[in-house]
């Protein structure tokens, strides 16, 4: 067919092609041009449009399974507020999710807890994304008062309070010089700042250490007991004893005993011997014979060595005087008439 268009302009011709009919192209394909019959063409036509029909549908099934495989998963976020950030942290990871972290101090929440999230619960998000979580760092930290050394306990409390702080552990420490209840310094450790409200440790003396009594006391003189005892920063006292075995002024006995702890200051008594018990020149001797006398104060562990008077007659008296105290083994004279 020819069209003029226009005048005086070329006619052009049109041809019109048809349009492709399945059924057809299927009809050509099956006959092969060899002039099948109906009935056999019509089969081969329903056969080759099953096989399309089939990978059709291989191409789509296909399809669908490579963009589920493909494509990534997602999940919704939960609110995680108010999480120890160590659950947040197991839970985003758990699901596949990048975690980025930042920290503001927070008077009211306690430490390592979250305080905000982005994105807010709710959003879908897929995994390999980030989520943004805020952590509370606690109260933000205030200075630690440097005066407190040499306060009393209750007055280092006071200064910790009004600095925002509390009073924590009381760490004993000997001195020697510093009396019991003074601080002494912050406990090993203790920065220039702590978080507000929190707790701070003092050093605070107990006085000196306590001495330990010497175990070589006993058997040696009490002048060197004594000595011993004063340098330790001991004081003595004495409750001497008479011994009939030990010599006198040898230490017998130590209160508290050797190996006991005493404060400075504190006393030790020693017991130091006075030597054997004296001996009384017994009444008795008095109108005795010499002889029986003699007999009597023997016993005693005296010794009579002389007589003032007849020696045969009877005693009245002697030298130390009858009733007075001697020393065992001392000796003396009778007096007779």
């Amino acid at each position: 067919m020819f069209v003029a268009d226009g005048v005086n302009q070329p006619a052009t011709r049109v041809i019109e092609r048809p349009a492709f009919d399945l059924d057809l192209a299927l009809d050509d394909f099956g006959s092969g041009g060899r002039g099948s019959d109906e009935g056999s063409d019509r089969r081969r036509r329903l056969s080759l449009r099953g096989l399309l029909v089939a990978l059709l549908a291989i191409l789509l099934v296909g399809g669908g399974a490579a963009f589920l495989l493909l494509r990534t998963p997602t999940h919704v976020l939960g609110d995680y507020v108010s999480m120890t950030i160590e659950d947040a942290r197991s839970e985003l990871s758990s699901k596949g999710f990048e975690i980025a972290e930042t920290g503001n101090y927070d008077e009211i929440v306690p430490a390592g807890t979250v305080i905000n999230q982005d994105p807010l619960s709710g959003v879908s998000l897929a995994e390999g994304k980030t989520v943004s979580l805020t952590v509370s760092l606690g109260p933000p930290p205030v200075p630690v008062p440097t005066d407190l050394v040499g306060k009393t306990v209750d007055q280092a409390t006071v200064a910790l309070a009004a600095a925002g702080l509390k009073m924590g552990t009381l760490i004993d420490a000997f001195d020697e010089n510093v009396a019991k209840g003074i601080v002494l310094s912050l406990a090993e450790g203790t920065g220039a700042e702590a978080p507000k409200g929190s707790a701070v440790n003092l050093v605070v003396s107990v006085g000196p250490k306590p001495r330990t009594v010497p175990a070589d006391l006993v058997g040696t003189p009490v002048d060197a007991a004594t000595a011993q005892l004063t340098a330790l920063g001991l004081k003595v006292a004495r409750d001497d004893a008479y011994s009939e075995t030990v010599a006198e002024g040898v230490v017998i006995s130590v209160n508290p005993a050797s190996g006991a702890t005493v404060a400075k200051g504190g006393t030790v008594t020693l017991s130091a011997s006075k030597g054997r018990k004296p001996v009384t020149i017994p009444q008795s001797i008095i109108g005795k014979t010499v002889a029986a006398a003699e007999t009597e104060l023997k016993a005693l562990g005296l010794v009579v060595n002389g007589v003032t008077g007849p020696p045969s007659g009877k005693v009245t008296g002697s030298t130390p005087a009858v009733g007075s105290q001697v020393k065992p083994g001392s000796s003396l004279q009778l007096t007779t008439r």
